[in-house]
């Protein structure tokens, strides 16, 4: 009986590929490690209040509270408003997947404003009488003239940020987002 050519070539390629599969494995085992090392992270454990504190004391919820943080966070590590994308899953309808929460709406950036021009001038007042409470003190106008916003009408636009961040991402769940749509356009 003939031996068929094809027969050498296929264990060729088997002993070559069995050779190969441990290298392949070790080099990507190898650069996942120096992924992996690259990557530092910190775990906060915060114990002095929760979600519920966050909802009664802040009247808006949780996801809202974080996501205005960051808006306020970004916009002092940049200079400007940023895009934010956060997912909502609109998983009750047949295939569902997730369309996009933005929350970097004007809402948000009026307050972003507001909170700013208020720490300024905490930090303004602070530097100039030293530190206190009453730095907070309303009304508030600044040693140029300018009126800064009061801490009440801070808290409104926060708010007004949070609904607004609410009707987001109802709007998104239920599959009126815009993200999915202006995609498939």
């Amino acid at each position: 009986m003939q031996e068929d050519a094809s027969d050498d070539v296929l264990s060729a390629d088997q002993d070559s590929a069995r050779g190969s599969l441990p290298l392949a494995l070790s080099r990507a085992a190898a650069s996942f490690q120096d992924l992996a090392s690259s990557v530092g992270m910190r775990v906060l454990q915060w114990l002095h209040w929760g979600k519920e504190t966050v909802k009664t004391r802040a009247r808006c919820s949780p996801d809202a509270l974080v996501q205005m943080a960051l808006q306020l966070a970004a916009r002092r590590y940049f200079g400007r408003p940023v895009l934010t994308y956060e997912s909502a899953s609109t998983r009750r309808f047949h295939l569902g997947r997730t369309d996009t929460i933005r929350s970097c709406s004007t809402e948000a950036v009026n307050f972003v404003n507001a909170a700013l021009l208020r720490l300024q001038l905490w930090k303004q007042n602070e530097r100039s009488t030293g530190p206190s409470d009453d730095n907070l003190a309303e009304p508030s106008i600044s040693r140029r003239g300018a009126s800064h916003p009061t801490i009440n009408t801070v808290r409104k636009l926060f708010q007004d940020a949070c609904k607004r961040h609410k009707q987001l991402s109802t709007e998104a769940g239920l599959g009126q987002g815009v993200d999915r749509h202006m995609m498939s356009l």
